[in-house]
């Protein structure tokens, strides 16, 4: 990540962009810089998280670092908003004070920036958050082109056995974070899914299973002006054909998960056999 975008630069950043001694003595004296530890300085304007971690020699990594790099995550419980994911040798002075405290990355630093690369940022968020919410970052990166497979597949093959499996099976045609999270509890519920199912008439479906087809709002193509009317002209399309539909929302997925799980599940049972019916006849 860019130093200028977090105003926060080491001694051999500036050396490294050609700035010289004497323009950061100017800088410190004019106010345009002040030194926050030991080579390093920031602008008044810089990142606040990484000006603290900075001054207890820690550096943002995990969740946080992803944030910085416009990676989705999911929404963050009170608790994990107030907790920051961190690299520190060892962790101490400010952050050990923290309450909660941060969650530690204890492993070699091998970049120079205060703020882990993506690439970083992935590796710790694989081992760190749970299972869950990783998968979920892992195919967000997908799903924006920003890694190949085989790079997200590098990084899950490096961790030990127990987080592997924690995560589980990948998938690159995610659309959305709440994607992710709904074909995750349909697979866990024993279905076989299917993603961006083609149908006739209508277009690619988000998700296809146990007889009902889902088109999940992640708050991206849903949200755009006019696709409140596109979206049920599709949802009447799919009723004309006899397929069994169900529409979640952003809030129902993320603000009333467990209610929505069981009212899933319901579904299935008491449609999917229908839906699969249907599904049948159109071969």
């Amino acid at each position: 990540m860019s130093p200028a975008t977090l105003g926060v630069f080491t001694r051999s950043q500036l050396v490294e962009a050609d700035v010289p001694a004497a323009e950061i003595r100017k800088g410190l004296a004019d106010g345009r810089l002040r030194r926050v530890a030991r080579g390093i300085y920031a602008r008044p304007d810089a990142d606040p998280q990484v000006v603290t971690a900075a001054r207890a020699s820690a550096r943002i990594t995990c969740r946080d670092a992803l944030m910085r790099h416009q990676v989705w995550t999911p929404e963050p419980s009170a608790d994990q908003i107030s907790r920051r994911h961190l690299y520190s040798p060892p962790l101490a002075r400010i952050w050990a004070r923290r309450r909660p405290p941060p969650a530690a990355h204890f492993r070699t630093w091998p970049e120079q920036d205060l703020v882990a690369s993506l690439d970083l940022s992935l590796a710790h968020a694989a081992r760190c958050l749970d299972g869950e919410s990783a998968s979920i970052v892992l195919e967000s990166v997908l799903a924006e082109n920003r890694r190949t497979p085989e790079e997200i597949a590098a990084i899950v093959e490096a961790l030990p056995d127990h987080l592997r499996s924690r995560i589980g099976r990948l998938s690159d045609a995610s659309g959305s974070g709440s994607e992710t999270r709904v074909v995750r509890m349909l697979r866990r519920l024993g279905y076989r899914v299917e993603q961006q199912v083609f149908v006739e008439d209508v277009g690619f479906v988000d998700a296809y299973g146990g007889g009902i087809f889902l088109e999940i709002d992640g708050r991206g193509p849903h949200s755009l002006p006019g696709a409140f009317d596109r979206d049920r002209r599709r949802d009447l399309a799919l009723r004309r054909l006899g397929l069994q539909t169900l529409r979640l929302s952003y809030d129902q997925i993320w603000h009333d998960w467990q209610a929505t799980q069981l009212a899933v599940r319901d579904t299935i049972r008491l449609l999917g056999p229908h839906g699969r019916r249907a599904v049948e006849r159109l071969g």
